[in-house]
């Protein structure tokens, strides 16, 4: 793989984790399309550089998340328990059902359809509107089975996990604050099963570059969506999810 190659996967991979617009689709129809195969040892290191990312921005809450039963920490043990529930679908989800589906992300017509269903729920949810602050037990289950969702391509993790939370009456900001919490023991657990099926091999620049640039533009993205969520609903992702989720599936059609 050259570096021109590597670096455009590494920015498709850190926009799209956190852009509610679906990275699995998206690298999977570059792939399909463009002839952009990631490859193991390279999907493993990107996820790495997302990893690092959401640990660069949210190092001060999960500090005090780590912290929280030996400083007795209430808010954040709490936090704690709610990220823990929030894992639990993801990881029955992963084990029972990603066996039986990894065939799937070779369709572009299933990640359109995919692409279309996250688009609908992205729509809803700039109709929803705060009412409540509290997060209980079933909210964290509930927004953990959203992630869960996620692993169909084209589904997005982060559209369905924040979408949910807008639903279940949480504030767009709160609820994307969560969304990426809930992230690093996902992607964490990602990372882990693909370096155990990959293969010893030797770093190389295009691995690096891809990396690096996986890192950065998945620290961009956290910052630009959590800023605009101040602002704006998830709505006009929307339309970018419909646009791209029709193109899919008209070529896989012709």
């Amino acid at each position: 793989m050259d570096i021109l190659k590597a670096v455009i996967l590494g920015i498709v991979q850190g926009a799209t984790e956190f852009l509610p617009v679906s990275s699995s689709g998206h690298l999977a129809l570059l792939g399909g399309f463009l002839g952009f195969e990631e490859g193991a040892l390279m999907a493993t290191m990107m996820h790495a550089g997302t990893l690092l990312a959401l640990v660069v921005y949210f190092r001060e809450d999960i500090t005090r998340i780590i912290l929280s039963p030996f400083k007795r920490d209430t808010k954040y043990l709490k936090l704690l328990w709610f990220l823990i529930l929030g894992s639990i679908p993801a990881v029955i989800f992963g084990l029972l059902l990603f066996p039986h589906i990894e065939g799937i992300f070779d369709s572009p017509l299933i990640i359109g359809i995919c692409l279309i269903f996250t688009g609908i729920i992205l729509f809803i949810s700039g109709f929803m509107k705060k009412k409540k602050s509290n997060m209980r037990f079933w909210d964290a289950i509930l927004i953990g089975i959203g992630q869960a969702i996620a692993i169909l391509p084209g589904v997005s993790r982060s559209g369905t996990t924040i979408s949910t939370g807008t639903f279940l009456g949480f504030s767009r900001t709160k609820s994307a604050n969560f969304s990426f919490l809930l992230a690093i023991p996902a992607i964490l657990g990602a990372t882990v099963l693909e370096i155990s099926s990959v293969k010893a091999n030797s770093v190389t620049l295009p691995l690096l570059a891809g990396t690096l640039i996986s890192f950065l533009s998945s620290l961009l993205a956290i910052r630009f969506l959590l800023a605009f969520l101040k602002k704006a609903t998830l709505r006009p992702f929307s339309y970018y999810c419909f646009a791209i989720g029709v193109l899919s599936i008209l070529i896989a059609l012709r």
